[in-house]
C-alpha cells in the first residue's frame, strides 16, 4: 500500500506542477467532474509519505505537499532536507518513500532498482562578487577557477586578486551536477 501511495503522490506532484502551468480547464472537463474525481481519490488515500533529499527542492516539495495534503486530508507528507545523495540512498535503503534529487540517477542507482520522475528543472548559476570586474567567463575558465587550476582573477580578465571559491556541501545534487559539467572535482574552501 505504501508503494502505491508513494507512486500516486509522485505522479500527483508531477501533475500538480504541470497543471499549474496550464491556462485553464481541459476541453470537455467540468469543475464538478474534477471535484468528484478528486473527492473519490481523497477518500481512498490515507497514511504518511516520507520524502528525503534535495535541499533545492524545499520550496517545490513544500508547495506540492501542501496541495496534496489539502486534496487528500488522510495523508501526511513529511520532508527531510538532507541533500540529493542522502535522499537517493534513503530511497534505495527503503528508509524513505521518495528520494528527492536535483541530479539525474547514476547507472548504478538505476541498476539498484531506483526510477526517477522529473517534477521540475532548475539551473546552476555562477555568482561573482559585485566588486570583481570579470565578465563573460567561458566554461573552461569556470572549470579552472573551480578546480584550482586558475588561482588569480587576473588570469581571466579580472583584478589581481586570489580566487576564493565557495560551493555546495558534499552530497548536494547541484554540486554533483556542476562537477559533471566542469568535468572536475571542486577546489572550494
Amino acid at each position: 500500500m505504501k508503494k502505491i501511495l508513494s507512486l500516486v503522490l509522485a505522479l500527483s506532484f508531477a501533475a500538480a506542477l504541470l497543471a499549474g502551468c496550464g491556462a485553464g480547464s481541459a476541453a470537455g472537463s467540468t469543475p464538478s467532474a474534477s471535484a468528484a474525481g478528486s473527492a473519490a481519490a481523497s477518500a481512498a488515500l490515507s497514511g504518511t509519505v516520507g520524502t528525503n533529499g534535495s535541499t533545492s527542492m524545499e520550496k517545490v516539495i513544500g508547495a506540492l505537499s501542501e496541495a496534496f495534503m489539502s486534496a487528500n486530508p488522510g495523508v501526511k507528507v513529511t520532508y527531510d532536507p538532507t541533500g540529493s545523495g542522502t535522499g537517493i540512498q534513503a530511497a534505495a535503503a527503503g528508509t524513505t518513500d521518495l528520494g528527492l534529487s536535483s541530479r539525474a540517477l547514476k547507472d548504478d542507482e538505476k541498476a539498484g532498482g531506483l526510477t526517477s520522475v522529473t517534477v521540475a528543472l532548475d539551473g546552476i548559476a555562477i555568482i561573482v562578487n559585485k566588486a570583481n570586474t570579470v565578465g563573460d567567463l567561458t566554461l573552461d575558465q569556470i572549470a579552472g577557477l573551480y578546480t584550482g587550476k586558475i588561482t588569480n582573477w587576473k588570469d581571466v580578465g579580472g583584478p589581481d586578486a586570489p580566487v576564493v571559491a565557495e560551493g555546495r556541501e558534499a552530497g548536494s545534487g547541484t554540486r554533483d551536477g556542476f562537477e559533471s559539467i566542469v568535468k572536475g572535482k571542486e577546489g572550494c574552501k
